[in-house]
């Protein structure tokens, strides 16, 4: 809640996009209750952005339940083998997002 917080901080128009969210009456009638969170899509995509960008997990160790062929072909992983995932640079991966420093909720 601190990073979303801090982002929300750093970009004032997406503070008035949850702010115009919260009071639009046609949907929530300015009120937010549980069954209202349920249905606020674009804080939803807020807190998705800044889980990653700042996962609460930064990192990931599993380990191989049976061997599996890597899509190179010809690299296992091994029935046992620890596999970290480091999902800090996976949120901040060019290949993956388009500008991934940026905070954008609705990418």
């Amino acid at each position: 809640m601190t990073w979303c917080l801090y982002e929300l901080c750093e970009n004032i128009e997406i503070q008035d996009k949850i702010l115009e969210e919260i009071n639009d009456k046609n949907t929530f009638n300015g009120e937010i209750n549980y069954k209202n969170l349920k249905n606020m899509k674009y804080l939803e995509s807020v807190l998705f952005e800044t889980l990653r960008l700042h996962p609460s997990v930064p990192q990931m160790l599993r380990f191989a339940i049976k061997d599996i062929l890597l899509p190179n072909g010809k690299d296992i992983i091994k029935k046992g083998q620890g596999v970290l995932v480091h999902n800090y640079l996976m949120g901040r991966r060019k290949k993956l997002y388009k500008n991934p420093f940026k905070f954008m909720p609705m990418r």
